[in-house]
């Protein structure tokens, strides 16, 4: 018998045909992808910047979770206004299949910049000054104003602060008041008591034979107060003064008192003021010349030694070529003598001195000796003679002056042959010269002429004639050897040896110095005469005759007029011409150098037992 399956039923059909259709059967179905991951980003808030700080890796340092590339805004390199600013970053991951991009931002706190101020201290002021820019001068790092006050707000600009210590306020302002803060800042200004402003000197400088005694000086001013004081820096008075003014007074007066007999060499006497409790200033000088500054240097023609006569206590200071000083002898003026002028012979090379006697109550005596001092070589007592003033010396002869009896006299340098000769006028001062032919003296007289005036007398050494003379016209009538007029004239005389040439020296004012340029060649019947009248507008107080080998210079040390400094200044006389140039060099501060000699190393000046150092100053 056969079997038969029965047929499955309907259902289990329909289910059978699902199944066979999911193993490979006529359908198919795929599953949905994973989702992105979104980087996670760390980024700290900044710390708080300062304005003018640029925007680095500082600030920009997010990082993430995953690898990729950061873009910020703002950018590396931004300076960000001050204030609260946001700082933002995208973040871009390097798989962006599986990563989404993300972005993230901070807050920064940019502070204001406080600008940088700079403001010196203020120089000490004087009392009564106004304040300007000179110390209200503050400068800033930044753009902006300022605005300066003292102490309770008071404005600075213009105030004029009391004497003390004072504090200057300046308040900053800047023009970005945005990015920038106001600053403020101060400095202490010094204001010092205002001091008494000298202003002239009447006289401006005094001479004397012997010693100036209570000379009166009336000083003129600003600010002068009732119990001023004034002070001599220069130690010659050492006795303050205190004052007793009228209230608004603008002059006093002053007595000095120039007293050291026998000792009348140059000084410039410097004084100073000040109110009670303020600062001394304002410094001004009168210049005491006595007649020391006839003749206080002489420079040794053999050895180029210079020799300075200190007359108030009767040394004579050496100095040589190489700068080594010394003292030729000790003091002269143990026994009352007065040391009162020097030369050297150009031939011997001894030095000649001449001293006097107090009172003048025997001749003068007039003494040689060598270079290296010691005893006199010989002396000349001066018979007929009552008082000697100047001595020359040149060609182994020695000339000197008597202008009490009128006397001439001349002597070799052994100190024989001695004569006189009689000369009309005063004979004061006296010089030589040698012009390779003849030695010449140029004696220099003090009212000669019938009228008056000063004459310059020739003499041919060794004979003692007179060969001729000229009386010096355009200068002031002197009538007294010394007159007590303050301004009473410094004479001196110089001589040149390439040229028939004569300088001479006047002083009778404060400001009308002369400088006289004499012809002196009286060959073939000539005569002598005034070539040229030089005014020296200043205080002339010495001269000296410089000569190189082929030109002259006659060089002029005078004292400013206009500045009462305690400076001696040298101008320049060009004999051939009469022409004079002014403040040609200087020789330093407080030497009243009325002693000058030209060498050939340049222009020496001395002061007592100072010589200076040479200003390089040639023909």
């Amino acid at each position: 018998m056969k079997a038969y399956r029965l047929p499955p039923p309907p259902v289990l059909l329909l289910l059978a045909a699902i199944s066979l259709a999911g193993c490979g059967g006529g359908g198919s179905t795929q599953a949905a992808p994973p989702p992105k991951t979104t980087p996670t980003i760390t980024w700290a808030p900044p710390t708080a910047i300062t304005y003018g700080t640029a925007l680095s890796g500082t600030q920009l340092d997010a990082t993430a979770s995953v690898a990729g590339s950061f873009v910020y805004n703002p950018l590396a390199g931004t300076v960000p206004t001050a204030g609260t600013q946001t700082l933002s970053v995208a973040f871009t991951p390097t798989d962006t299949t599986d990563y989404n991009n993300v972005s993230a931002s901070v807050k920064l706190t940019v502070n204001q910049a406080t600008p940088t101020v700079t403001w010196p201290t203020p120089a000490a002021i004087t009392y009564g000054t106004a304040l300007s820019s000179t110390q209200l001068d503050a400068t800033a790092s930044a753009a902006g104003s300022f605005v300066y006050t003292l102490t309770g707000n008071v404005p600075a600009l213009g105030a004029v602060p009391a004497v003390g210590t004072d504090t200057i306020y300046a308040t900053f302002t800047p023009t970005d008041a945005t990015d920038y803060a106001s600053v403020t800042a101060n400095v202490k200004i010094i204001v010092n008591p205002a001091t008494p402003q000298i202003t002239g000197f009447t006289p401006r400088y005094t001479t004397c034979d012997m010693q100036c005694n209570f000379v009166n000086y009336a000083i003129t001013g600003l600010g002068f107060e009732n119990g001023d004081i004034v002070h001599d820096p220069s130690g010659l008075f050492p006795n303050d003064i205190t004052l007793v003014l009228a209230s608004g007074a603008t002059n006093f007066g002053i007595t000095y008192q120039w007293q050291f007999p026998g000792s009348f060499q140059p000084w410039f006497e410097t004084i100073e003021m000040k109110h009670p409790g303020g600062p001394y200033g304002n410094q001004a000088s009168i210049a005491f010349l006595g007649s020391a500054s006839q003749s206080t240097l002489v420079v040794s023609p053999t050895t180029g030694t210079l020799f300075q006569d200190e007359q108030q206590n009767g040394q004579i200071h050496w100095q040589k070529t190489d700068g080594t000083t010394g003292i030729l002898f000790p003091n002269l003026t143990a026994g009352g003598a007065s040391l009162t002028q020097i030369v050297v012979d150009d031939v011997t090379g001894d030095v000649v001195d001449l001293f006097t006697t107090p009172n003048n109550v025997s001749p003068a005596a007039v003494g040689v000796f060598g270079e290296s001092g010691g005893y006199a070589l010989c002396s000349v007592n001066a018979t007929g003679m009552s008082f000697v003033s100047s001595i020359a010396a040149k060609g182994g002869y020695m000339v000197f002056t008597d202008p009490v009896e009128n006397l001439v006299g001349i002597a070799k340098m052994d100190c024989t042959g001695y004569f006189t000769v009689s000369v009309a006028g005063q004979p004061w001062s006296v010089v030589m010269t040698n012009n390779g032919t003849e030695t010449d003296a140029y004696v220099l007289s003090r009212d000669a002429s019938a009228n008056g005036i000063p004459r310059l007398t020739k003499l041919i050494v060794p004979s003692g004639t007179v060969e001729g003379f000229v009386d010096l016209t355009g200068i002031p009538t002197v009538t007294s050897i010394r007159s007590t007029t303050p301004y009473e004239g410094v004479y001196q005389a110089q001589a040149f040896s390439l040229s028939p040439v004569a300088a001479v020296l006047f002083m009778s004012g404060p400001t009308d110095g002369k400088v006289l340029t004499i012809n002196t060649n009286t060959s073939n019947g000539a005569k002598m005469s005034v070539a040229y009248t030089t005014p020296v507008t200043d205080l002339p107080i010495g001269i000296t005759a410089q000569e190189s080998a082929s030109s002259s210079t006659l060089w002029v040390s005078y004292i400013a007029a206009n500045t009462m400094d305690a400076v001696t200044h040298i101008g320049a006389i060009d004999p051939t011409t009469g022409n004079y140039t002014p403040a040609i060099g200087a020789f330093p501060a407080g030497i009243l150098a009325g002693g000058v000699v030209g060498t050939t190393n340049g222009v020496y000046g001395a002061m007592g037992s100072t010589i200076t150092a040479p200003l390089v100053l040639q023909p």
